[in-house]
């Protein structure tokens, strides 16, 4: 089929109109969500810290959903959304139809966490360099013997390998 025969094909065809969506010739190379879409994950994401904060005030870490619902000011549905993540990975489950109890973690110690990483990054921070100051001092060593070794002073002070024919072992020591 030739150029000129599609030509005569195409004719009286519309293009499709342009989507709301974000595109990734208009976006650089970064594809991104359709703008709804990316306005709905946003506010799952919002609505998932409130929820974590009325899990983390929650006696027993036990919620009715229904009282969830009306504190976030959402419909049921989207409180689902949420609870049905977080059973899909164990963190919560299904007391009865509209409670749900926290068994992942304690959530008491998700902040006091951040202290010891900050102690942890320093103390690899600390270790880091000093097997850096090790490594120069081991690699100062080993060229301070290489110009012992060579040097015609101390050439007459060396082992004298030729009257051993065997090298000495200390394995009897440690028997």
């Amino acid at each position: 089929m030739s150029l000129n025969n599609l030509q005569g094909q195409t004719e009286g065809v519309k293009t499709p109109r342009k989507s709301n969506c974000l595109t990734t010739e208009s976006m650089g190379r970064i594809p991104r969500l359709p703008v709804h879409m990316e306005n709905l994950w946003v506010s799952l994401i919002y609505l998932t810290h409130k929820f974590m904060e009325l899990i983390k005030s929650a006696p027993g870490g036990v919620l009715d959903l229904n009282e969830v619902a009306t504190t976030l000011g959402v419909r049921k549905r989207r409180v689902y959304d949420i609870t049905n993540v977080l059973d899909g990975i164990n963190l919560i489950q299904k007391r009865s139809k509209n409670h749900i109890q926290w068994i992942g973690s304690d959530l008491g110690g998700i902040g006091s966490k951040v202290p010891q990483q900050k102690k942890i990054r320093h103390e690899l921070t600390y270790l880091t360099a000093m097997e850096k100051a090790l490594d120069e001092l081991i690699k100062d060593c080993a060229q301070q013997l290489i110009e012992l070794r060579d040097d015609k002073e101390n050439e007459r002070l060396a082992y004298p390998k030729k009257f051993f024919t065997i090298e000495p072992t200390f394995g009897h020591f440690w028997r």
